[in-house]
């Protein structure tokens, strides 16, 4: 298989193209990961971990979230990362409770956090200080208002990837919109052949 295209340069922590659907952006994280192909190219680091074949040794914390980022994190759990999903604790809990019979959590350890405590914040920050990359697919902002953006966390571990999955991207118009297949297919007018 002929791995996809890498551009000239590709930027650490720089902006993705407006309307990226989630599942263009999970692939191409996907492919970071697990080509060996793309490690000189892939955030200016050819000796970055996550760029192993195996993921054996590879720790990824995941936010529960649904879609993409469960998916990711199962494949990457498949091929040997530790995968430390943190669940939703409080009276949240129940609207994200997948709980331990839904197949993308196989592989995965797991802890319930309350996101709005700050103890609970500082121990994902914790666990972010020894990780080679995080998964979340929250909307836009909310992982900022947490204080768990991209920012706060490169500062405490430089080396890490951090992954985001949103239907529209970070920005734009329809940024704040979720974003699912049935979306996606409708605005584009394919919706129309089925």
């Amino acid at each position: 298989m002929t791995p996809a295209p890498v551009p000239e340069r590709v930027e650490k922590n720089g902006p993705l193209p407006e309307l990226v659907s989630s599942m263009v952006a999970m692939d191409a994280f996907s492919q970071a990961l697990t080509n060996p192909l793309l490690s000189e190219h892939v955030w200016g680091n050819p000796k970055n971990k996550l760029l192993a074949f195996t993921q054996d040794g590879i720790k990824v914390i995941e936010l529960a979230g649904i879609g993409p980022g469960p998916y990711a994190g199962q494949l990457l759990a498949d091929m040997g990362a530790d995968v430390i999903l943190v669940e939703r604790a409080g009276k949240d809990a129940s609207m994200m409770d997948l709980g331990k019979y839904t197949i993308v959590n196989r592989g995965k350890r797991s802890l319930a956090l309350d996101l709005k405590d700050p103890v609970a914040i500082d121990a994902v920050l914790r666990l972010i200080d020894g990780a080679d990359g995080l998964i979340e697919g929250m909307r836009p902002g909310v992982m900022e208002r947490l204080g768990l953006g991209p920012d706060i966390c490169l500062a405490r571990n430089p080396h890490l990837v951090y992954g985001r999955m949103t239907g529209w991207g970070q920005s734009g118009p329809l940024a704040k919109v979720a974003g699912h297949d049935l979306n996606y297919i409708a605005l584009s007018g394919a919706l129309w052949f089925s």
